[in-house]
């Protein structure tokens, strides 16, 4: 195991060798020399010689300090008032020199990222300013000043017609409670249906759609959506006989009910316009 970056996290111990060097140790010498070890590692560097405070270390009372100090001393070399650790020494130089290298690396990667970026900036604003020039120069040695609505000659002498600007897309809407359809459609429907039919299909119409949420009620040409919804009422009508009567004995309302319902069936295998 090797310290690297984090020192004062992990602790290099080789088992072999700690039980080789402490096999006379009793388990409180044990416990007392591992945490000296710890706050070695965690300080960085020596320990102080003073016994109160390598005591506090070791967590064990003044009187069985004083029993095992000296077998604990012996594992270190006590020199400038400091305890000095031979083994946690190599492992600490080990961790800082991995600590510079990677600091080293990481700065080299972010200067050759910081050149390439500056170099790629560099190419392109270049080309850009080229091409510019380039466009600008053609444009004005190649082109004479048009006004509005003009056309300008291509290269061989020949006019180019104008662009047009694309239209804009229509858009559908929705339909108004007071919507009418255009005379012309109007007269198809009495024509188809009869008056009264087609005022109670225009109802109808106005409140189906009306009352339809979102997308769903919005159409691109109200109009044909008229003329279709006229033209499967003329084909119901026809088909199952369900115009309105005097002798007839539903109501008007249950006549348009049943009629919008059996539309709305047939609109849903076709789809609506």
């Amino acid at each position: 195991m090797t310290l690297g970056d984090k020192s004062d996290i992990w602790l290099a111990l080789n088992i072999g060798d700690y039980l080789r060097d402490t096999m006379d140790f009793t388990t409180e010498e044990h416990g007392a020399y591992l945490l000296l070890i710890m706050a070695y590692h965690m300080n960085r560097g020596p320990l102080p010689d003073d016994d109160r405070r390598l005591q506090n270390i070791a967590k064990i009372s003044r009187y069985k300090w004083s029993k095992i100090r000296q077998t604990l001393a012996t594992k270190f070399r006590i020199e400038n008032g400091m305890w000095h650790h031979k083994r946690c020494d190599a492992e600490l130089r080990k961790a800082a020199d991995y600590r510079e290298k990677r600091r080293a690396q990481t700065e080299a990667a972010r200067k050759a990222k910081a050149a390439k970026t500056n170099t790629v900036t560099e190419t392109d604003t270049r080309s850009t300013t080229t091409t510019t020039t380039t466009d600008s120069s053609l444009r004005s040695e190649s082109s004479p000043s048009l006004r509005s609505g003009e056309s300008a000659p291509d290269m061989f002498g020949a006019e180019t017609p104008p662009v047009d600007k694309p239209k804009p897309a229509k858009r559908g809407t929705r339909l108004c409670g007071d919507w009418k359809p255009p005379d012309k459609d109007w007269l198809l429907a009495t024509q188809s249906l009869g008056q009264a039919e087609a005022q109670r299909q225009l109802e109808t119409f106005r409140d189906y759609w009306v009352a339809q949420p979102g997308q769903r009620g919005v159409k691109l040409d109200w109009p044909a959506t008229w003329r279709n919804w006229i033209r499967r009422a003329s084909d119901f009508v026809r088909s199952n006989g369900a115009r309105a009567s005097p002798e007839a004995n539903t109501t008007d309302a249950e006549n348009r009910r049943r009629t919008v319902e059996l539309m709305e069936k047939r609109r849903s295998k076709h789809g609506n316009q």
